[in-house]
This record gives C-alpha cells, sequence and structure tokens, in this order.
C-alpha cells in the first residue's frame, strides 16, 4: 500500500472528528486508515507545560502510522503545516493538510458543551483555542484544502473532504505512469542515476552505473526495473531483485528526478515493487538507505519498512508481505 498522509487539521471543537467518523464509512477501509489524535491512547494532560509538549502530536502521528500498517493515512489532529515541516527541517514530504475553521463563536460553543473531564470549563481553558482559531484563518494558504465549515452540514463537509482525497488520488495515477522500462530507457536511467549519487553524496565524484548495469532486467528472469513516465519524459526508475532460498526482494535503487519529487512517484514505484513481489509468492522486500539520508528514511517508514541492522553508512529495511 502506498502510505501516503493525509493531516484533517483544525483548533479544538472544529468538528475534525465528526469528519473523521464519517469519512470511515465513505473511503475504503483497504486503502485507507482513518485514526484520530485522540485515539491513539496517548494523554495530552500528559504533555501539557512539560518540556516536551511539542512532542505529543509527533508521537500520536507515529502512533498512527504504525497502526496504519502501509495504507494511506487519514490523521485527525491539531497539528498545523508550519510546526509540521519545521520538525522536518522544511522538507516537503507530499503530506496534504485539510483544515476546518468555524466561526469563534461555533468553536466556543461546541468546547463549553464538552463534560467537564475535558477541562473546558472556563474563558482560561477556552482562550487559546480560539486565539488558534484565528491563526488558522490568517494563515489560509498553508493548507491545501481550508474548509469554513461554520456554515455547512457535517454531510456537506464530509464530502468536499471526501472528494478532495479521492480526486487527489486519481489525479496522481493520471499525471504519471508505472510501466516496466523498456531497453529504450537504460540511458535516462542511467542519467537519473548519477543525478541521484550527485544528491546523496555533493561532495564525491559524480558516478555512473557500469554500461551493462541494467542488462540483467531485460533476461528471462523474477526481476524488474520499472520506469515512472510522465508526459512522454522518464521521470524515475525502481529496480528489483529477486532472491530464492531464502525468498525475499531486494530494492536496488529507487529514484524521481528532483523536478518531481514529492509528488508520490517514489511512493508509487515502492508499492508497484510490493504488489509484485506479493505476486509471485516474496514473503519480503528489503532495501538500504544511506543514514544521511532523511528524507528517504522517513518515506520507507511510512511504507511499512522497519530498520533491522547498519551496514556501513547504510541502514537496513525491511517489510514483511503479509
Amino acid at each position: 500500500m502506498s502510505g501516503k498522509l493525509v493531516i484533517l487539521t483544525g483548533t479544538s471543537g472544529a468538528g475534525k472528528s465528526t469528519v473523521l467518523a464519517a469519512l470511515k464509512d465513505l473511503l475504503d477501509p483497504g486503502r485507507y486508515a482513518c485514526i484520530g489524535a485522540d485515539g491513539t491512547g496517548l494523554n495530552w494532560w500528559d504533555y501539557a507545560g512539560t518540556d516536551h509538549e511539542g512532542d505529543y502530536n509527533e508521537d500520536c502521528l507515529k502512533i498512527a502510522l504504525e497502526r496504519a500498517e502501509g495504507r494511506d493515512l487519514v490523521f485527525a489532529t491539531c497539528m498545523n503545516p508550519q510546526d509540521y515541516r519545521k520538525r522536518r527541517d522544511g522538507e516537503e514530504d507530499g503530506t496534504v493538510f485539510i483544515c476546518l475553521c468555524p466561526g469563534d463563536e461555533i468553536v466556543e460553543a461546541r468546547l463549553r458543551a464538552r463534560p467537564r473531564e475535558r477541562r473546558f470549563d472556563s474563558d482560561e481553558a477556552i482562550r487559546p483555542h480560539l486565539e488558534y482559531n484565528r491563526w488558522i484563518r490568517a494563515h489560509r494558504d498553508l493548507y491545501d484544502l481550508f474548509i469554513d465549515n461554520g456554515s455547512k452540514t457535517i454531510d456537506e463537509t464530509v464530502d468536499l473532504v471526501a472528494s478532495y482525497i479521492l480526486n487527489r488520488e486519481q489525479r496522481e495515477r493520471t499525471e504519471c505512469g508505472i510501466r516496466v522500462a523498456e531497453m529504450r530507457d537504460v540511458g535516462r536511467i542511467r542519467e537519473l542515476f548519477t543525478e541521484e549519487m550527485r544528491s546523496i553524496f555533493p561532495a564525491g565524484p559524480a558516478s555512473a552505473p557500469d554500461p551493462h548495469a541494467y542488462d540483467k532486467y531485460f533476461t528471462d528472469t523474477d526481476d524488474r526495473l520499472w520506469a515512472a513516465e510522465r508526459d512522454g519524459e522518464v521521470i524515475g526508475f525502481l529496480a528489483l531483485e529477486i532472491y530464492r532460498d531464502p525468498d525475499y526482494a531486494y530494492i536496488d535503487d529507487v529514484c524521481v528526478t528532483e523536478k518531481y519529487r514529492n509528488r508520490g512517484t517514489g511512493t508509487e514505484l515502492i508499492r508497484t515493487a510490493v504488489e509484485y513481489a506479493e505476486s509471485i509468492g516474496i514473503p519480503a522486500v528489503v532495501l538500504h538507505a544511506e543514514q544521511t539520508n532523511e528524507g528517504a528514511l522517513r518515506l520507507y517508514q511510512r511504507l511499512g519498512f522497519r530498520e533491522y541492522g547498519i551496514s556501513g553508512s547504510r541502514v537496513r529495511l525491511i517489510k514483511e508481505i503479509d
């Protein structure tokens, strides 16, 4: 599964939990996991006022990603794009932010109606959430989809969110196609490999693969080489080797040209490889990633890979296939 992340956000009282519950009935549970921070088992009040208060949303997200088990995750939380990306050194990773932002009077009424144990029983307790709601409204351009749901019914809001998620999925499929590579693609694939090496090792010499490195993918074996193509241009590739006794698949390389990164292409290439491995009875997919390549490591972990060792400067990761 692809493991894309959609964050459904807004201040407390914005209606996230209600919308999330409805999405569970609309989205395919085999493809999407709908999980809220409140459902992770962590308690905000164990973090509030401590030196790790800012870790609450990230810890909840980590648990939610584990429970998603490689499915796309719709995660309901108060996290905003600015804080999310700051934690990732400004790096874009394809995460989508959908924001619910009703008027302050609606938020206040909802918070005051909550049980006393939720601790929204005073002006002082409610004020920060109203201020956050105003901050969100002032920074609406940070969000991929901003919904002023104060004047909309729950069904209308849910339809907007679900349509955005499903249309985005369809757009990604039509914008970029994944196909088995052909011999005519090898020259471009070699260029992409060199580009990848330069991005990982900017201070090192430019390197290119052996001229015959990809020949084995065009012989009668289970090994596969896929190309990601957009508008007639190969923009990425993935090379997969199949081993027997023990049975496993090894992702020898996966690369997307810089211009088209963070658009889900790498995710689709990896999903294709995992689905192929499963189709021929392979129980696990293995790969290596440089320890310094933090963006790649986060992507693989989101897709269900886990670390199981270190090999020199590289991390070994594995994804077991159910």
